[in-house]
């Protein structure tokens, strides 16, 4: 959402920062983020308020079209998308000889190009290994981006639908939908029918299933969209108490060491969503803290930092042997991925944003071209194998 909007809201934004950071730390393996995966949680929580917020807002000024939904989305995400997945597709191509600590990262490339990587991840990465093992491959991160973007593609139609009928028929239908994908996943990550531990083939593919799937992870997404459609009126008393809540309730979940994340999503996702209601209409402690600029900052660039820090904490461990990283050298990479995430927000993200020249026909055809080309490049490199 533009800084310029009257529906912008910068505590939101510091959420992002937030949310970044954990996984960023997590995965440089600072010990006291152990549980800093979980900012993908958030995100998916802030994507869901945000997406409904727009459409609901839209749709009572009758303005909403799903053509130019879509084409906000294209100009959002595949830019600085394809900008990434290009420069990564040349790193890998250069390499003498190709390969020499990474696979399958052509097969990473193409099905993100389309969206699906979650499923091609889901069959092919072993999640049980840490985030700083040996020859992990760089472009795991990119599922929750397919899993968002099959969201933006399936739920639009599903709250139109609902909302041509009456608000509490929607927010009804999505609290079914909601809970349906709860269960679902609980199923697949806490119940083990059979009791085995170590976790049976059976019992893990369920696990990597409730981590990677979509219907899985749908619930947290459609609860920050439950949080845009219920309006709560919180007294100044009830707004404080609530965003301390889930400040604390954040906290708890990132510090929490996990392996693979079941019950403990509940946490920085309710967190999220009580955050986002409390400071709704209301100041509080929290939302000044939020609101602070560096971490709106990060919040701002939190898209590019999320695509960059990944592949460029491996490629820095393949070219030093797979050798422990120091502290002091991964806030060096730190820096790096911040000033990278810096250089994408504003020459990619920003001018495909404000170009006001591109009609929608203009912004469909680089969407097609842009994926057309990534897709070749990932065969390119599988090829080239």
């Amino acid at each position: 959402m533009k800084q310029d909007s009257p529906w912008y809201r910068a505590d939101i934004e510091g959420l992002r920062g937030i949310a970044v950071l954990s996984v960023v730390f997590f995965h440089f393996d600072y010990q006291w983020f152990s549980g800093g995966a979980l900012g993908v949680d958030m995100f998916f929580v802030i994507s869901g308020f945000l997406i409904t917020s727009l459409i609901v807002r839209e749709q009572k000024q009758n303005t909403f079209s799903l053509s130019e939904f879509w084409s906000r989305r294209i100009r959002r995400i595949l830019p600085a998308l394809t900008v990434f997945m290009l420069a990564i597709s040349l790193y890998m191509y250069s390499e003498n000889p190709p390969f020499s600590s990474f696979e399958n990262v052509g097969e990473a490339i193409t099905t993100q190009s389309v969206f699906v990587s979650n499923i091609y991840f889901l069959h092919t990465v072993n999640l049980l290994e840490p985030a700083n093992s040996t020859r992990p491959e760089p472009l795991t991160h990119t599922w929750s981006l397919s899993v968002e973007e099959q969201f933006y593609v399936i739920f639009p139609l599903l709250l139109i639908i609902l909302l041509s009928y009456s608000r509490n028929i929607t927010i009804t239908g999505l609290a079914v939908v909601t809970t349906t994908s709860f269960i679902f996943f609980i199923y697949l990550t806490e119940l083990d029918p059979f009791g085995n531990f170590p976790f049976s083939d059976h019992v893990y593919l369920n696990i990597i299933g409730g981590f990677y799937m979509f219907p899985a992870r749908a619930w947290e997404l459609l609860l920050g969209s439950l949080g845009a459609l219920v309006a709560i009126r919180l007294s100044p008393k009830g707004a404080r108490a609530l965003s301390a809540s889930g400040a604390l309730l954040i906290g708890v979940g990132l510090i929490v060491t996990i392996i693979l994340p079941g019950w403990e999503r509940t946490l920085p996702v309710l967190g999220t969503l009580f955050i986002i209601i409390a400071n709704t209409s209301s100041e509080t402690p929290v939302k000044k803290f939020l609101s602070w600029s560096p971490l709106v900052w990060v919040g701002s660039i939190s898209y590019s930092l999320y695509l960059w820090h990944w592949p460029i904490y491996q490629f820095y461990r393949e070219a030093h042997g797979y050798a422990e990283v120091p502290l002091h050298r991964s806030i060096g990479l730190l820096i790096v991925s911040l000033t990278i995430a810096a250089i994408s927000y504003e020459f990619v993200e920003k001018p495909f944003l404000k170009k006001k020249n591109w009609n929608r026909k203009k912004v469909y055809l680089f969407g097609i071209g842009a994926m057309i080309i990534t897709a070749l490049a990932g065969i390119v490199i599988q090829l080239s194998s």
